[in-house]
């Protein structure tokens, strides 16, 4: 029987600590005047959390500003 190169607790630490495998959700209450959006990880950590104008130039930053890949 063949046995992994690597042991399963190492790759485990790798996927938790790899960014690019982290999926984050992200919720926004709009309401007229402000955007509030809190950033949680899959277990429920927060990442981020804040409070925007509710402008489309606002959140269109603010989106750009996350520096990570995402889709709507």
């Amino acid at each position: 029987m063949l046995r992994p190169a690597v042991s399963s607790s190492w790759l485990r630490n790798l996927y938790w600590e790899n960014p690019m495998t982290v999926i984050h959700y992200i919720g926004l209450d709009v309401h007229k005047k402000t955007i509030s959006y809190c950033i949680k990880t899959a277990d429920g950590g927060i990442v981020r959390e804040g409070k925007l104008q509710a402008l489309r130039a606002t959140l269109r930053s603010w989106a750009e500003g996350l520096g990570e890949p995402w889709w709507q």
